[in-house]
């Protein structure tokens, strides 16, 4: 509406050609948007933001040049200019949202086999060890093994959704604009509770070595001091691998999976 009350004034209104031109290229911006959000595909939609983006960046020129042959004040271009400024941004965001499922084959292609060889690699390792564990550490010290992934696995519960939540929320702003900073402070708030949790834990463990030695671990060989003292460094071990899952997912959320596998497997 701005561009036809300016063009309807002064000597603009009189450029019959320059007049016609700026306003089909601003009545192209709202009839592209409008057609990209109906279209059934993200893959059409995004194609007329495009569209809708290149006559944006058309009307812009061409205030310019209506500035700069004083068809408009310094003042009335200021104002427009800002609300296409403005435009621009949610037309940037538009197409974002709707790129976000349009990932490239090729990253797509890339994720599964990061995902597929890094699970390889630890299944791979974990077998090809287990003799070597089993031989010099004993079988009873093997199965101290064992209570350290139980205890990782039950202590899996109080994630309580968290790296879950983080997964989706960076996927989500991966996609907008501008949401650097609000990432950043998302996985800050999200790591307090964790880490407060994973402080618990280790504390719990460390707390409970003792019992768990004398009552709960019935070892042939080992002494039961030896036991509370492996357990009291399993509570320590818990406790800082345990927020690992919260970044784990932040990085899924941001299609880091090559990243995140390279670091499991090293």
């Amino acid at each position: 509406m701005d561009i036809y009350r300016i063009t309807q004034k002064g000597d603009f209104s009189r450029d019959y050609g320059f007049k016609d031109q700026i306003r089909r290229a601003a009545v192209s911006i709202a009839s592209n948007l409008a057609e990209g959000d109906e279209r059934g595909s993200n893959k059409d939609s995004v194609r007329f933001f495009y569209i809708a983006k290149g006559s944006l960046a058309e009307v812009q020129t061409q205030l310019e040049i209506a500035k700069e042959i004083n068809y408009i004040d310094e003042q009335h271009f200021k104002e427009i200019d800002e609300k296409c400024i403005i435009l621009g941004k949610m037309i940037g965001s538009l197409i974002k949202s709707r790129s976000h499922n349009l990932l490239p084959m090729s990253l797509i292609k890339q994720n599964i086999i990061a995902n597929f060889g890094g699970k390889a690699w630890t299944a791979l390792m974990s077998l090809a060890f287990v003799p070597l564990y089993i031989k010099f550490m004993g079988i009873e010290s093997y199965g101290l093994v064992g209570i350290f992934a139980s205890l990782l696995a039950l202590f899996g519960i109080l994630d309580m959704g968290l790296s879950t939540t983080l997964n989706r929320e960076m996927a989500r702003l991966s996609a907008l604009p501008d949401k650097a900073r609000e990432m950043r402070n998302l996985v800050r708030t999200l790591e307090l509770p964790y880490w407060a949790v994973a402080v618990f834990i280790g504390i719990a463990v460390i707390c409970l070595s003792g019992p768990i030695a004398h009552y709960w671990v019935k070892a042939d060989k080992l002494t039961p001091a030896t036991v509370k003292q492996a357990l009291m460094i399993m509570g320590g071990v818990v406790a800082f691998r345990w927020p690992v899952s919260l970044y784990s997912g932040g990085l899924m959320g941001l299609q880091k999976q090559v990243l995140l596998n390279g670091i499991n497997v090293f």
